[in-house]
């Protein structure tokens, strides 16, 4: 895609899945657990958010069923 991703990035005391600094762009990909965890996340998100970065959450059912789609979504996140 053109750009460095990082893989388990620590922003603060949260580890982000994949992390792109020249965008400041966080992908988060959620198994199972997740679904127990949406407060969580949410809170995660909009603190991550308070440091300029862009979060992404795609499941990891999306991530097996539909590469494709979550590649382009992630590199039209790029774009901006």
């Amino acid at each position: 895609m053109g750009f460095k991703f990082i893989r388990q990035y620590s922003v603060d005391n949260y580890v982000v899945d994949f992390y792109c600094p020249a965008k400041r762009l966080a992908i988060e990909l959620d198994g199972d657990i997740h679904y127990k965890k949406q407060q969580y996340d949410q809170y995660r998100t909009n603190y991550l958010r308070a440091f300029s970065i862009i979060v992404l959450r795609f499941k990891n059912s999306e991530v097996d069923l539909d590469i494709k789609s979550v590649l382009n979504k992630i590199a039209f996140s790029l774009l901006d």
